[in-house]
């Protein structure tokens, strides 16, 4: 186990030491920096617990990622060196064992159960009073082509260590149902905490100038859309919308990610013809600024938990089209009265969701009153509680 800036806690000097021990820290547990949603919130999560006088580990099975360079300064990174999370078992075991944090959050299926597998076999060992709170980003139930094996496995143990947790957190109230009816466990066991947009500004960060765009977007419309590259976000689908707009409008569209699809959506953009209003942009530090701009922000995907980018693009002002993909976007548009849903993988449909947005989009106003649900400290307060096991305003850090 390694840990960066700090010493392991094994070769801290004894002072140091005897410091951990009155104030234990609270542990996030996540495989790895990626840019995903679930990583991307629980960096911003980290901070927030740290900047309100909590003591914060950030353990990732393999310190990497492009999140990297944005976790806060005064939350301690502790890598576990494991290429992959299964194989982080013994290491997170001996973190439990060492640190004795106060409590962890995990994320991501696999790390939620490794955290509790963990914790078990320290158990055995002798008395740990560690809390883990286990957090569920995307539905359980949805899975396809050569995930679903790996899946089944994960839902089959996942079944059993969820017992375990001393709280199941679902970012949505549509995950929370579809945990409890997968694994078997009483719905009230679920507690929905919803995502914010913790540690950011994304209006402030909106006003950035964009830099070089290598693609007109001056004088003309443009769309926007976000997420990794994968084939459960649908891009394709978007790709077909916009060379059905393109027949009708001068726009442009920017999809901000990276991912495996990246070469597959190349080569759809010259397949339509579409080299000169398309631009994948990779991964970008800061998006607001592309979402400040942006006349429609479009989210094509076929499975969501709560897509955390809709309420940061609504923050930035930015209309939204999104499909009624299971099951965050009805609940953060409440059922389309922020923002048009349509049918998944229906290029015509959404082109004509776009259109309409385009010519009567959702005004500023309304989108601010949405995102009141999303309020950062109620959200916070929300998992101090999980996570310390009483009301925030009988804890001290």
């Amino acid at each position: 186990m390694r840990a960066l800036p700090a010493l392991p806690v094994e070769d801290q000097p004894t002072v140091e030491r005897a410091a951990s021990a009155s104030a234990r820290p609270i542990a996030i547990f996540l495989p790895a920096l990626f840019s995903g949603g679930a990583e991307r919130v629980l960096v911003n999560l980290a901070g927030e617990l740290q900047r309100r006088g909590h003591r914060v580990d950030l353990v990732l099975a393999q310190a990497t990622g492009p999140y990297l360079d944005r976790v806060p300064a005064g939350v301690r990174i502790v890598d576990l060196g494991c290429r992959r999370v299964a194989t982080a078992l013994l290491p997170f075991a001996r973190y439990l064992r060492r640190t004795r944090p106060i409590a962890v959050h995990a994320a991501i299926d696999h790390t939620n159960v490794v955290a509790l597998l963990a914790r078990a076999l320290v158990r055995l060992t002798g008395a740990c009073d560690t809390r883990i709170v286990v957090s569920v980003h995307s539905p359980l139930s949805v899975s396809n082509g050569l995930a679903q094996l790996r899946a089944s496995v994960v839902v089959a143990v996942a079944r059993i260590a969820y017992r375990l947790a001393d709280q199941v957190v679902a970012v949505s109230a549509g995950v929370a149902d579809d945990i409890a009816a997968t694994l078997r466990l009483p719905r009230d066991r679920v507690r929905v905490i919803y995502n914010a947009v913790l540690s950011e500004d994304p209006a402030g960060q909106g006003r950035a100038p964009l830099g070089p765009v290598p693609i007109t977007l001056d004088g003309r419309p443009f769309l926007v859309a976000a997420g990794r590259l994968t084939p459960s976000k649908d891009f394709p689908n978007l790709l077909h919308a916009m060379a059905l707009l393109r027949r009708e409008r001068d726009l442009a569209l920017v999809i901000l990610g990276e991912g495996p699809e990246r070469p597959a959506l190349a080569a759809l953009v010259q397949e339509l013809r579409l080299g000169a209003d398309v631009w994948l942009a990779g991964f970008q530090t800061n998006p607001y600024r592309f979402f400040s701009r942006a006349a429609v922000f479009v989210l094509p995907s076929r499975r969501e938990g709560l897509p955390t980018v809709l309420i940061e693009a609504m923050a930035c002002g930015c209309p939204i089209v999104s499909t009624d993909s299971p099951h965050g976007p009805r609940e953060i548009l409440a059922d389309g009265r922020f923002g048009h849903l349509v049918p998944m993988g229906e290029p015509r449909p959404l082109a004509d969701a776009i259109a309409r947005m385009l010519d009567q989009p959702t005004a500023p106003a309304l989108l601010e009153e949405r995102l009141a649900a999303f309020a950062t400290d109620a959200i916070l307060e929300a998992h101090l509680e999980t996570l310390l096991g009483v009301s925030p305003e009988r804890c001290s850090s």
